[in-house]
């Protein structure tokens, strides 16, 4: 199947289902848990990021707390069944256990992933643009940390609509916008979770262009509708760090900057 047929089969049932079912149950909705647009599986990799958090922040209570707060469950847009199934603990010595979530783990790994990489701070920039934010949940997680500045949701029209879903009940919202955003003097950080790596290069060329941010947090598979990723990013600047149990479509990094 090609991208485009891809999408258009699943922007079809993501029409269907904000016209036809229930908002209360959205992420089980077929094609919101069959693209995915968020993360089901219980992925170590993942977990052992929440132990580097933690004993990174762990002697600032109020880091701490807010961290805490950040990964705990939440019920809404769950059928029991589904929210059962994203559930996770994990110890942390001296501190008993952390409930959290397998969408909330995988949100930290990347930022940790990122801090570790390059000594910086997501929260720090001024303006966060992602491109294609699945449901949300990353965008929801920074927000959560305490997260002050403009973040930019590029995705389409119809997988807005569900993230809005996510947002139903926040103080704080992306900018939701199916236009390309433009350059800013504000510092930017570009996040992108394997959406921006399964566009077409036409399309990321011109966002990258009209964009122009300064920093970047990628995750790219290597091969994916005969795309050559390692060869279309081989050129990026940047730390690059392997995602070893995500092992289809040849594999996937990070590429940050």
């Amino acid at each position: 199947m090609t991208k485009t047929n891809f999408w258009e089969e699943q922007l079809e049932h993501i029409r269907y289902s904000l016209k036809n079912e229930s908002i209360e149950t959205y992420r089980e909705w077929g094609p919101v848990s069959g693209i995915p647009l968020y993360e089901f599986w219980h992925w170590v990799g993942y977990l052992q990021g929440v132990e580097d958090t933690y004993y990174r922040i762990k002697d600032d209570e109020s880091k701490f707390l807010k961290w805490k707060n950040s990964m705990s469950p939440r019920t809404w847009g769950f059928s029991q069944r589904l929210y059962n199934k994203t559930l996770t603990t994990v110890a942390l010595p001296g501190a008993g256990e952390l409930e959290t979530t397998t969408y909330n783990s995988r949100s930290n790994h990347h930022l940790e992933t990122y801090r570790k990489l390059t000594s910086k701070d997501v929260l720090d920039y001024d303006r966060i643009v992602e491109f294609g934010g699945g449901v949300g949940d990353l965008s929801r997680f920074i927000f959560d940390l305490g997260y002050e500045g403009e973040y930019v949701i590029y995705d389409f029209p119809e997988i807005l609509e569900i993230q809005k879903l996510n947002f139903i009940s926040s103080r704080k919202k992306p900018i939701f916008t199916s236009d390309i955003p433009s350059h800013s003097n504000k510092s930017t950080l570009f996040i992108s979770t394997w959406g921006f790596s399964e566009s077409p290069l036409e399309l990321r060329d011109k966002f990258m262009n009209t964009l122009s941010p300064d920093n970047w947090l990628i995750i790219t598979q290597r091969n994916i509708f005969d795309i050559d990723n390692d060869l279309y990013f081989g050129s990026w600047q940047g730390e690059r760090q392997e995602i070893p149990w995500v092992y289809w479509d040849g594999g996937s990094y990070y590429l940050v900057k």
